[in-house]
């Protein structure tokens, strides 16, 4: 097939050249800097917290030698030690249905959330020490500065392969992309910005030292190639130490060798040798340290490959959907989306029916992303579809571990990179394409005939079109929606604690200090396990334990059945039937009648289950119920209940938001 002609001149020369690309670049940068400005009235939100009380010196011990999280270990949220595990029991920070080293089902694993991240560690010890006290709002400055510095880098990657028209329309493109919203919203979630930023340095090192395919330039000098070997390694290590998300950036570095550099295959796997030593490294180290996941929320492709491969082939399609086509990757927004735009559609009677309806949406939507090949393959000149292949297939690999993650759209801020560039690509081959159409047949040297550049534009341009339309506006509106979303979330769970009867003085202050607080039933892992941190952070006494019941579950009946016991029936449902009770234990763990878990001043019995989910739970303390302060979360927030007397019974109303004043 023949291709459009390639100019002699890959970009437009001169000094003034550049600078206007820089400049373009710096005015799409600084309109995504303004269109998610409300991110600094986030606050803090859920790990947030956590972080805050690591630096505090407030969260339960490490590890075994009881080191000291500071700076380089703010994510290691639980370890994977018993002695360690116990401390969190007995505070609460795990939950008494969390599988524990000790437990019996836990030969098949036991809870663990410990990711190695030192880089974004440091940073957020940085930003409290810097700007020590309730400084949420210079920590969010501080997660927009990474924002600049990670659209800078996608757009050296992008004007290397392709010169400036094509890069400008894809940097304007990932202005307006939706997933920053989240990390620049959660400081936590931080770690993103940071390793888009260095991995995309590091893939453009790469680039530069490597040419493309296709390309009549030659090889830059050998000092300068070491040079930048050493930028790609340095940038490259800097990447994983912000995250995991460094492995997506060793994902693009490894298909451009395939697919786009020029050389031998020895010298490709030359070239390839730094980031693959560094990918490695990066997960030998997070194994051998005893980092990971478990559960049924985030999968752990070590420790259960099948269930992650499953897991895997549900999240995949819906993370490329999402890239692609603005359609969300959870399923329970995915179904508001559906609501407000689609009301015709019937996604079927429950959840389940739910799922499976987006799963078939979601599988539509990469078979509609095909067509956006046609017209970047017609009308793309050679080198440019190389580079466009690269950047797809390295998108499409680092998509694979973020697979462990719950489907969301905050984990695509990598995989953007090749995502706006296909939709930009494709742009740029339908402008060529339509212009080619009014070339004389007779002055047409090369690229595709008219029959066959009216039926790629058929095919091509209506799609793009439409992701077009998403992808900007539709995404500025929707990145609103999920700032909004954000900080409503924020100001709900912090009203439980203001609003409630601790905010009001119901619950004196001289009470809560060293209290033993449990929480019958809590719409949020905030509320359910935060509570201490959230108002040491808040300059409110800090209580022993905060000790949660049940997360998300239905309404019960409390059943006093002792000085110190107190038995809990579920009304419709039960326990472990949601993804937030999912974090500690997977599906496959479930719990049966007559099942005993010993907590530090727990034991719980299992009394009745339907299929090993819980229905009826009886709770046997260390102290009577009348020493132990007991909070439910209610619309006017977390409200103190009162236990009935021995043989008696009170209702437990199913757990609701706080609706702010």
């Amino acid at each position: 097939m023949a291709e459009a002609s390639e100019p002699s001149e890959h970009a437009p020369a001169g000094a003034w050249a550049r600078w206007r690309y820089w400049l373009i670049v710096l005015v799409l940068a600084l309109v995504a800097v303004f269109a998610r400005r409300d991110a600094i009235d986030t606050g803090v939100v859920s790990d947030d917290y956590m972080h805050h009380a690591m630096l505090a010196g407030i969260y339960p011990a490490t590890g075994e030698d009881g080191r000291d999280r500071r700076p380089f270990d703010l994510y290691a949220f639980l370890p994977a030690d018993a002695e360690g595990l116990d401390e969190h029991a007995a505070v609460g920070t795990t939950p008494w249905w969390s599988v524990l080293p000790n437990d019996p089902d836990a030969d098949g694993g036991s809870v663990r959330f410990a990711v190695l991240r030192p880089l974004s560690s440091a940073l957020l010890t940085l930003d409290h020490a810097l700007f020590p006290g309730r400084s949420a709002r210079r920590w969010h400055l501080h997660s927009l500065l990474w924002l600049l510095a990670a659209i800078a880098g996608a757009a050296l990657v992008w004007r290397r392969l392709f010169g400036e028209g094509l890069a400008v329309l894809a940097v304007a493109l990932l202005a307006c992309d939706p997933s920053w919203c989240t990390p620049l919203a959660w400081i936590a979630n931080r770690c993103a910005l940071v390793g888009a930023t260095f991995g995309f340095l590091a893939l453009a090192a790469h680039i530069y030292r490597r040419p493309i395919r296709s390309r009549s330039e030659g090889e830059p000098p050998p000092e300068r190639a070491r040079r930048l070997a050493l930028v790609e390694a340095a940038s490259l290590a800097l990447a994983m130490a912000a995250g995991e998300y460094g492995l997506v950036a060793a994902a693009y570095v490894l298909a451009y060798e395939l697919v786009a550099a020029r050389g031998s295959v020895r010298e490709r796997l030359v070239a390839l040798a730094p980031a693959t030593a560094l990918a490695l490294a990066y997960l030998a180290l997070h194994r051998l340290l005893g980092y990971g996941t478990y559960g049924e929320v985030y999968a752990n492709v070590f420790e259960a490959p099948s269930a992650w491969l499953s897991t895997a082939s549900h999240r995949l399609p819906r993370l490329i959907t999402a890239g692609l086509w603005s359609i969300p990757a959870e399923t329970t927004k995915f179904l508001f989306q559906l609501d407000a735009h689609a009301p015709w559609a019937d996604p079927g009677e429950d959840f389940f029916d739910f799922i499976d309806y987006h799963q078939r949406v979601a599988w539509l939507g990469v078979g509609l992303s095909l067509t956006l090949a046609i017209p970047a393959r017609l009308g793309l000149h050679e080198h440019e579809r190389r580079g466009l292949r690269a950047l797809v297939l390295g998108a499409f690999l680092g998509l694979i571990p973020l697979c462990s993650a719950p489907a969301q759209v905050r984990l695509l801020v990598l995989t953007q990179l090749g995502a706006c560039a296909l939709m930009a690509g494709a742009a740029l081959g339908c402008v060529r394409l339509v212009r080619g159409l009014f070339v004389p047949p007779q002055d047409r040297e090369t690229g595709p005939s008219r029959g066959l550049a009216l039926a790629g534009l058929a095919l091509g341009a209506p799609p793009l079109l439409l992701a077009l339309g998403l992808n900007t506006a539709h995404d500025l509106r929707w990145g609103q929606d999920q700032l909004d979303e954000l900080i409503e979330f924020q100001r709900q769970s912090l009203a439980a604690f203001t609003q409630g009867d601790i905010g009001r003085g119901r619950v004196e202050p001289e009470r809560l200090d060293g209290a033993d607080v449990v929480v019958l039933n809590a719409t949020s892992i905030t509320t359910a396990l935060h509570g201490s941190y959230v108002l040491d952070y808040h300059d409110q006494p800090l209580p022993r334990s905060w000790r949660p019941l049940a997360i998300r579950a239905p309404s019960f009946v409390a059943e006093r059945r002792g000085a110190k016991v107190l038995e809990l029936s579920a009304v419709d449902g039960g326990w472990l039937r949601n993804p937030a009770e999912l974090n500690f234990r997977r599906s496959s763990q479930l719990l049966y009648a007559g099942d005993v878990r010993e907590r530090p001043g727990l034991r719980v019995e299992v009394l009745a289950d339907v299929q090993g989910f819980p229905t009826r739970v009886r709770f046997h303390f260390d102290v009577p119920l009348e020493e132990l302060l007991f909070l439910h979360e209610t619309k006017a927030g977390l409200v103190e209940w009162t236990p009935p007397p021995i043989g008696g019974n009170a209702p437990v109303p199913f757990a609701r938001m706080t609706e702010i004043d």
